[in-house]
């Protein structure tokens, strides 16, 4: 008599559920625990463990700025405007001043320019703390009858990678009296800026300071503040002028209120006439065109009435006259007037009206 067939696949079926069990529990059937000759991850074969990898060592050392000694004496680079006595103007808006600069020998910290001019180093070099290397120097560019005082700053090389003349945003002829590294930039102080009260432009009685920021290549006005603040809106009324002159959208969003803006936007209107445009031409198309003649000439406070307007001019309120010489004659000066807000704020400006000429 025959004995009957077990089926061979019931072994395996009854092992399934203990082999399912068993990794659930974390454990692998086929994996088996390191030998105590097997290294692990974290060691060599012979046991040493591994020394942590140090990220920072493959990082070039940052550059040495440059010394004192080395922009005092020997050739340097210097705005153009140094050595060409017809550009010390002030304003400069929209202009790269550090494009296509001249080169004077500097000996014991001054160059001759000229026959009367002379290019100084009055501050620094004060080391900005920045990987590139670059540091600040002040400079004093005269030539003969005015003077331009100008923030530059230098890389280790030698190089002058930016220029920021005190004339774009303040009055008169001020000198600089200090430089100072912050965490954006630098500061930046000075005297002997005109104010209202000041009879010439050499010598005024007023103070002030501003921060610039340094982020390679630009270097921009972060605030500023003057010891006058007729003074005060007057530079931002000017930096206006020079962001609109380098149509910096973003430079211009943040010294205007939207009211400010609005104004920018609004047609030139009558004044369109006058400026020999069409009146539905936006405020801001002209005065982006006009932005390197046009000139800041003064700002006034309330309680009064605003120039050839008659307008209220509130206590406490700023306004300042913008002006451009234009026209065949040369002599016909489309002006614009702009207004601050009259919470006594200086840093926005909120109305920004065209007003036609005066000969």
């Amino acid at each position: 008599m025959s004995r009957p067939q077990v089926p061979r696949l019931r072994l395996s079926v009854l092992l399934a559920p203990l082999v399912l069990a068993v990794a659930a529990c974390g454990a692998s059937p086929t994996t088996s625990a390191p030998s105590a000759s097997e290294p692990t991850a974290m060691e060599t074969p012979t046991g040493t463990p591994l020394a942590p990898v140090d990220s920072s060592s493959a990082l070039p050392p940052a550059p040495t700025p440059l010394t004192s000694s080395q922009i005092t004496n020997g050739e340097l680079d210097v705005p153009a405007i140094c050595t060409d006595g017809s550009q010390l103007a002030g304003g400069y808006y929209g202009q790269d001043l550090a494009a296509s600069p001249a080169t004077v020998t500097m000996s014991g910290g001054s160059a001759p320019v000229g026959s009367m001019g002379e290019v100084r180093v009055v501050e620094g070099p004060e080391a900005l703390g920045t990987p590139d290397g670059a540091a600040a120097v002040g400079l004093t560019c005269f030539d003969g009858a005015r003077n331009e005082d100008i923030v530059a700053v230098y890389t280790p090389d030698g190089s002058l990678r930016a220029a920021q003349p005190l004339g774009r945003f303040t009055l008169g002829m001020p000198v600089i009296t200090g430089l100072t590294a912050t965490e954006k930039g630098v500061r930046v102080e000075w005297s002997g800026e005109r104010t209202p009260q000041d009879a010439t432009e050499r010598n005024g009685s007023g103070t002030g300071q501003a921060v610039l920021s340094w982020q390679a290549p630009s270097l921009t006005v972060l605030s500023h503040s003057s010891s006058d603040p007729a003074n005060t809106a007057s530079a931002t009324a000017s930096l206006l002028l020079d962001a609109l002159a380098r149509q910096d959208q973003e430079a211009i969003t943040a010294l205007v209120t939207d009211a400010g803006a609005q104004s920018l936007d609004a047609p030139l209107g009558d004044a369109g006439a006058l400026q020999h445009r069409s009146k539905s031409t936006p405020v801001r198309e002209v005065m982006t065109q006009d932005a390197r003649t046009l000139k800041v000439e003064s700002c006034i406070t309330g309680p009064r009435t605003v120039p050839d307007t008659g307008e209220p001019l509130a206590a406490g309120q700023y306004g300042c006259t913008v002006s451009t010489v234009s026209g065949n004659d040369g002599r016909s000066m489309y002006y614009y007037w702009v207004l601050f807000p009259a919470d006594g704020s200086l840093d926005r400006l909120e109305e920004i009206r065209a007003q036609g000429y005066t000969c």
